[in-house]
């Protein structure tokens, strides 16, 4: 055998290993900063098939789904602070006239671990493979790369009724990925729609306690009770060059006259306030919106910020199927605490 033949030989059978270890999921170490592009070439890059079976797909960091039902008995999306860290999975199988689907997130220390599942019409699997079609994924068929950086992961696997499948995967820095991207924010969209469908919920954070800096809630109370008057209230606090300043009104109903309250907070009385905040839960509801207007005279609208520049915002609009049903009770909790501090200093509010 000549040099030449010897050197040929050997490369083959390297090529041979390397094509067979990254088909069993069993790469060799990768030299710190080196690119190993172990991808099939001759994979099919058009699937004539579009009846899939199977469908996974693990990546890095989902972001967040919360839902809160409102009186009405709606599921309302709120906007979350923050994402899933870690791996997260997204699962959509056939199961007859049905699909199972299952969204989980492994975390990573800083997110939380999540696990949501479900069972959802077959028409799911449809929209999926109106994404796979629009982001021509069947050209991923057979892609893998990876080096020894972090940040990147993704796990590809569609199988179809007809045989035919699509994997890729990466995982290492950014040239692990595929040129022209992932279709992940389509693929998130669809899942937080199958999550929504099944009034699961993926919670929010919470904005970590901080210094409360502004607050305000306007809503209308319809039912008078003992320091309670039906009516509109307008609370707020806000801080101004190193003051506290608290504003509190109400219009009663049927009445012309407005009720006004105004007084500079101590410490101590902000801190209460940022304290019945959390225990109402009230960040909870971060980015509920419901808006019918046309149903009736409720308006509900909450803004607090932190001093460490986080802030949620609240609003419906409508008649008391529009409020929420969790997180809410109706106002009475911050009218009290106006109350107090108009007591504590001589005064009557509402």
């Amino acid at each position: 055998m000549t040099k030449t033949q010897a050197l040929i030989g050997s490369a083959l059978i390297a090529a041979t290993v390397a094509g067979m270890v990254s088909a069993c999921g069993m790469e060799p170490e990768v030299p710190n900063g080196g690119l190993q592009d172990y991808s099939n070439k001759s994979a099919p890059k058009v699937i004539q098939s579009k009846d899939i079976t199977a469908f996974a797909y693990t990546f890095m960091n989902f972001g967040r789904i919360q839902t809160v039902k409102s009186r009405g008995g709606q599921y309302i999306g709120v906007s979350g602070d923050g994402s899933y860290s870690g791996r997260c999975a997204l699962k959509l199988t056939r199961q007859g006239e049905k699909a199972d689907f299952s969204v989980s997130c492994s975390g990573d220390g800083q997110g939380a671990p999540f696990k949501a599942s479900g069972t959802v019409g077959k028409e799911a699997l449809d929209d999926l493979q109106a994404i796979i079609d629009k982001y021509k994924v069947a050209r991923l068929n057979g892609f893998y790369r990876r080096n020894s950086a972090l940040g990147n992961y993704f796990d590809l696997r569609i199988n179809y009724a007809s045989g035919e499948a699509i994997t890729a995967g990466g995982e290492g820095g950014i040239s692990v990925l595929p040129e022209g991207g992932l279709p992940d924010e389509p693929l998130k969209a669809l899942f937080t729609k199958l999550v929504l469908q099944t009034a699961q919920a993926i919670p929010s954070i919470i904005p970590p306690s901080d210094t409360i800096n502004s607050f305000k809630i306007s809503f209308v109370n319809n039912r008078a009770e003992a320091g309670f008057p039906a009516g509109r209230y307008l609370l707020q606090y806000v801080h101004i060059q190193n003051r506290e300043y608290a504003y509190a009104s109400l219009e009663p109903a049927g009445a012309t006259e407005k009720r006004v309250f105004k007084t500079d907070l101590s410490k101590d009385e902000v801190k209460a306030l940022q304290a019945l905040v959390d225990q109402e839960k009230l960040p909870g509801l971060y980015g509920y919106t419901n808006r019918k207007p046309e149903l009736g005279d409720q308006k509900l609208s909450v803004e607090v910020a932190y001093q460490n520049r986080r802030m949620f915002r609240i609003e419906a609009q409508g008649d008391e199927s529009v409020l929420p049903a969790e997180y809410w009770t109706d106002g009475k909790p911050y009218v009290e605490f106006f109350r107090q501090a108009a007591q504590k200093r001589g005064k009557a509010f509402p």
